[in-house]
């Protein structure tokens, strides 16, 4: 065997087990890396801003869900990942409402709803699954959601600095009475925000609407909602307009660059109640 053989053939028998202890090393650093992480902390408890009117729930991949507007009430703790748990405490509370095959429409009792964070502190979704909903034979549903609500993260082993009763009581009390103020009874900012987020919540979740469902889709996400404010019109109608263009081509869907536009919106809000109360600084 020539020279320039035995070296190739060292090579390829050099490399698999490079590349093999380049992999354990990857593997081990990553768990160590996990074992040393510290758990994160419970992060905020949010303000569920009030519906006007009941958001109808869109079924899909065995889930029944809406899209809803939030905020912050404690800049301190972080904001939560998208699917964290919360569940609704305070306020007037959170109905499920349904249509019978009989016709009748009924507030559900005891609904089985799965709150979960969608877009930071910006927006959640609220969901029931498809066969609890045929079980009880439901034909469609939609949500009500009362004023001063507020959402509390589910506690799970381990937090290292889990919400007190003092904390949870302090947010649903004086931070939400501020919230309300400030950002549930914002006007045009939060009308038009919800607006977006009603619009959005009747294209698909995932992937990309076809063209003729995205060009209905203003038609469409106003159904079922009435007495709109001129303004509150016209400034959702722009941005609707703006995604609809920006979202011609391209990865972005037009239900994710509504809820872009939803969140900003959001946000300023949010400021706004961070900047005027001591509890937010």
């Amino acid at each position: 065997m020539s020279k320039r053989a035995r070296a190739i053939a060292r090579r390829e028998e050099v490399q698999p087990r490079v590349l093999n202890w380049l992999l354990a090393a990857l593997v081990i650093a990553s768990l160590f890396l996990l074992a040393s992480r510290p758990s994160q902390a419970a992060p905020q408890i949010l303000g569920l801003v009030a519906s006007a009117e009941p958001l109808p729930m869109k079924c899909e991949n065995g889930l029944c869900a809406t899209e809803a507007s939030v905020f912050c009430l404690q800049k301190w703790r972080m904001s939560p990942t998208a699917g964290t748990s919360y569940h609704p405490a305070g306020g007037e509370g959170v109905q499920l409402i349904a249509l019978t095959d009989d016709g009748n429409t009924i507030v559900v009792p005891d609904p089985e709803l799965q709150i979960k964070a969608l877009r930071g502190h910006s927006a959640v979704q609220i969901g029931v699954d498809v066969e609890w909903l045929y079980a009880r034979k439901y034909q469609s549903v939609s949500l009500k959601i009362g004023h001063k609500v507020s959402l509390i993260p589910e506690a799970w082993a381990g937090d290292p600095r889990p919400l007190t009763q003092k904390d949870i009581e302090t947010a649903l009390g004086t931070l939400r009475d501020m919230g309300h103020k400030l950002v549930d009874t914002a006007g045009k900012n939060v009308a038009a925000a919800q607006l977006l987020a009603h619009v959005g919540g009747k294209l698909p979740r995932l992937g990309r609407a076809h063209d003729d469902i995205r060009n209905a889709a203003w038609k469409t996400g106003l159904k079922g909602v009435s007495d709109i404010n001129a303004k509150v019109l016209a400034k959702a109608k722009k941005k609707f307009d703006r995604c609809h263009d920006v979202t011609f081509g391209g990865a972005t869907s037009l239900r994710q660059c509504l809820g872009a536009q939803h969140d900003i919106l959001m946000g300023k809000l949010n400021a706004r109640y961070w900047g005027a109360t001591e509890f937010g600084m």
